[in-house]
Formats: structure tokens, sequence, C-alpha cells
């Protein structure tokens, strides 16, 4: 006989970042279901939430947005802040569909050693520290007592690099190192600089920001107030190998970051991308 017994699980971690879930509906889900869920994995965005969100910028300083929403944004052209090197390539970049459609110059990222770039996003991060939210930035996490505060920092979803010579000669002072190596480091150095910055205004803030899967490198710097979240796709695990690098990586930033007191998350795609 099969006796009926009832199966109660309680999480382990602390919290885990709220999801990217859309379209629950469709399957079958309420929105009660999908909240009650959530509460139940205490699904929050207090602990490091990241995503790309180096946008604002592009509204205020490239040019006017084919947005309405946006378009009263534009200051004026300020091409210097932004990655060089593209002109007339329709280079990828997450913003073209829905404000420069055709703009063949539209660049892919930022020109990451400028020192207004970096003081814009500075001077960002603490506007959000002080309960002013920009325009054009997406959403971040308030202020709240007992939390720390992390503001987001992370470039466009692509693999380019601004090429001006400032760029290229940081680029160049880790020439022995594989390119992706050079990348991790080139995008380390910008988010470190952006941090430093907004702790003169705010030594509290903290900066939160991603690893795409990439192993832990020796010597390699990062801010204390700097938080990383590890993307991990999980959703291969079914192929051994995949896993088997996977936990590498992971195992890499645990001895080599978490332990030495760097506060490290992870971006596990659960759900979804």
């Amino acid at each position: 006989i099969v006796q009926p017994y009832n199966i109660r699980r309680h999480p382990f971690m602390e919290a885990m970042r709220y999801p990217n879930w859309s379209g629950g509906e469709r399957h079958g889900f309420s929105a009660r279901d999908k909240h009650l869920t959530l509460l139940r994995w205490r699904a929050n965005i207090l602990y490091g939430q990241v995503n790309h969100n180096t946008f604002s910028i592009y509204f205020r300083y490239w040019k006017p947005s084919a947005s309405k929403y946006y378009a009263d944004l534009f200051i004026r052209s300020r091409p210097e802040l932004f990655a060089q090197g593209y002109q007339g390539k329709f280079a990828p970049m997450g913003l073209r569909n829905m404000h420069w459609p055709d703009d063949p110059d539209l660049p892919p990222q930022l020109c990451q050693t400028n020192p207004e770039t970096i003081r814009y996003y500075a001077e960002e991060a603490v506007s959000f520290y002080e309960g002013k939210p920009v325009k054009g930035a997406p959403f971040c996490p308030r202020k709240l007592p007992g939390c720390r505060f992390t503001y987001m920092i992370q470039e466009d979803d692509n693999h380019l690099i601004c090429l001006c010579g400032n760029c290229a000669s940081l680029m160049n002072c880790w020439k022995d190192k594989s390119e992706l190596e050079r990348k991790v480091r080139y995008h380390f150095a910008w988010v470190n600089s952006v941090a430093g910055e907004a702790a003169k205004k705010h030594p509290e803030i903290g900066i939160a920001t991603l690893a795409y899967g990439v192993p832990w490198y020796p010597d390699l710097s990062i801010a204390k107030n700097v938080t990383v979240q590890l993307c991990i796709g999980v959703q291969g695990f079914y192929h051994p190998k995949f896993r088997e690098e996977a936990m590498k990586i992971y195992d890499s930033w645990l001895e080599n970051y978490a332990k030495k007191d760097g506060e490290l998350f992870l971006w596990t795609y659960m759900l979804s991308p």
C-alpha cells in the first residue's frame, strides 16, 4: 500500500535573483502562481542584480532617439564618449531596432578609457543611491536599511571594444595574454574605475557587474566595492563536458575570489535566457 505524504523543502540560500519569467499565462500559470513561486524561491533584486544597462548615455550624447519617450533626453552629440572604429559598419547594438534603426555609425560600445564616460556612470550610480532615478537607465534597487546598495554596470551584449588609441594601449598592457583574458581585464579595469569614482562621493556604494562564463585569471584586480555575478548556463548541464567545464569556472572563482572576501553571485539561466 502506498502511503501519501508531504515533501517540504527549505531554500538553503538567502535569496535568489529575480528571474526574467515572461509568458507564464500562456503556459497555464496564473499571475498568482508566478508570484507564489517567486516568494517560495525568495526571489528579489537586492543581491547584486546585473544586466546590460549602459544605455542612458546614448540617449543624451549620441543622437536623438527615434522613440518619443527618449528623444527629449538628447543634449548634444559627443562621439568621443563611444567606441571608435565602427563607423559605417552597422555594428551589433541592443538599442538599434527601437532607437537608431538606420544609423550605420551607431557605436556598439562605449569608450571605456574616456574619463568622462567613467564619470558619467559614477554619477548615475550616485543619483540612484541618493534616490534620484535617471531616465533612460534600467531599474535599480533602492537603498534600504540593512542591505548593501549595488548599482549595475554592464556593457551591451556583444564582444566588441573601442579601437581608439587609449583603449588599444590598455589592451597592449596584456599583450602576452589571450584575447579573452585581455577583454576580461579591460572590462574590470573600467568597472573598477567607475566604482572608485562613485566611492569618492559615497564610499558605501557598491557596483555589480557580470563575468560571462570566464575562469578566474591570476592577478585579476577587482575593487573591494565591486560585486560579481558569474554567468553559468545550468540549462546545458545535461551535457557532461559542458557541466565539467562550467564547474571548473565556478570553482576557480570560488577559490580565488569568493573565499577571499569577494562577493560572488550566480546567474543560473534556470527558466529562460
